[in-house]
C-alpha cells in the first residue's frame, strides 16, 4: 500500500476495516514509513472515517497486532482442560 497515493491507500484500508480486518490494518500502518503513514492517516477526513481512524489508533495503543498473536499462541498451547 505504500506505493499507492495516500487517498488510494486509505480507500483500501477502509475496505479492510469494513471486512473486519482491523488487526491487518494496524499491522500495515505500523509497517509503513512514518511520513507515508502520516499522509495516509491525513486522508481520514469525514466523521465516519475519523471514527474508523480512532479505532485503528486505539488498537495501536492496545499493542496490536502482537497482542492477538500472543493471545492466539497461548490459547493454542494451553492444555485441553484450560481451553
Amino acid at each position: 500500500l505504500e506505493s499507492l497515493a495516500p487517498d488510494q491507500a486509505k480507500d483500501q484500508l477502509m475496505k479492510m476495516i469494513d471486512s473486519q480486518r482491523m488487526v491487518d490494518v494496524v499491522a500495515i500502518l505500523k509497517g509503513m514509513a512514518i511520513e507515508k503513514r502520516k499522509k495516509v492517516m491525513g486522508e481520514f477526513q469525514d466523521q465516519a472515517e475519523s471514527d474508523k481512524l480512532n479505532e485503528v489508533l486505539l488498537q495501536f495503543l492496545e499493542g496490536e497486532p502482537m497482542r492477538s498473536v500472543i493471545e492466539n499462541a497461548r490459547t493454542q498451547s494451553a492444555p485441553p482442560a484450560e481451553r
